[in-house]
């Protein structure tokens, strides 16, 4: 045999130990837990196709992100799902490099897990004045917006311009023009949403908004933000979240809190 067809003859049965242990690997975690008898395995199957050290440093690295996609596809991360990537990087030693680019996610995950079982979060709201029995669930820098009526005046003319001195024109012909009006929304006050069991609260710079939850009649989640409708207000009040990544958590605590109160 060529030394080329011995290289392509080694890729081949490279590429068939990656996909065999790939395999073994996808069917221990697919449960969501990863014993030792598995653990197991996979080392078997490594020590059977003679897999040297370098190729198996990017196949654990490799197995960490897979185990985390899987385990996160429902953006929820349950306590046996989260001792599973615990135990998996610290047999495979996998590199706080890797593992630091999901903490951030794994920690909204296990807060979402949480809250869907119905575990709110109690955080402090500095400053806040709390009535008898209220608890904060969470705090979230926003913006209040408004919807504002801009006018711009649109003007046209006909004629001809005449320089009669410096500075100075004139135009023979008409001057004809209009007002056009448009609506859009402006940020008008910077703060923080405060959502306790009680009520919801924004506390601004220049604007405030409260509200018991038995007086609200409509709410409304957006990617980036959340709309409350108020009995007796006529305008909504409508809040940007700061890290429109946290909506889905806010979205969450106030279905929770309604729905326990109903």
């Amino acid at each position: 045999m060529s030394w080329i067809g011995e290289f392509v003859s080694n890729v081949k049965v490279q590429a068939k130990a990656k996909a065999e242990i790939e395999d073994a690997f996808l069917r221990a975690i697919d449960d969501g837990v990863l014993n030792e008898d598995e653990i197991a395995e996979i080392e078997a199957k490594r020590m059977e196709w003679n897999i040297d050290e370098k190729t198996w440093i990017k196949l654990k690295n490799r197995f960490y992100a897979l185990a985390l996609k899987n385990t996160t596809q429902d953006r929820r991360l349950s306590p046996d799902e989260d001792a599973m990537l615990t135990k998996l990087s610290a047999h495979f030693n996998v590199s706080d490099k890797d593992k630091i680019r999901s903490y951030k996610d794994l920690a909204r995950f296990k807060l979402l897990h949480s809250i869907e079982l119905g575990e709110l979060p109690v955080v402090n709201a500095s400053g806040l004045s709390l009535q008898k029995n209220e608890q904060v669930h969470w705090v979230q820098s926003s913006s209040m917006l408004e919807e504002k009526t801009k006018r711009q005046y649109i003007g046209g003319s006909r004629g001809v311009s005449v320089r009669i001195a410096k500075g100075v024109s004139f135009r023979t012909g008409g001057f004809r023009g209009h007002v056009e009006t448009s609506q859009e929304i402006v940020p008008v006050s910077a703060g923080e949403l405060i959502i306790t069991n009680k009520r919801i609260v924004f506390r601004g710079d220049r604007k405030n908004f409260t509200s018991t939850w038995a007086k609200i009649i409509d709410l409304e989640l957006f990617g980036n933000g959340i709309r409350i409708g108020k009995e007796g207000q006529q305008k909504p009040g409508l809040f940007q979240f700061n890290n429109g990544e946290d909506a889905e958590i806010v979205g969450m605590i106030c279905s929770n809190i309604i729905n326990s109160a109903n």
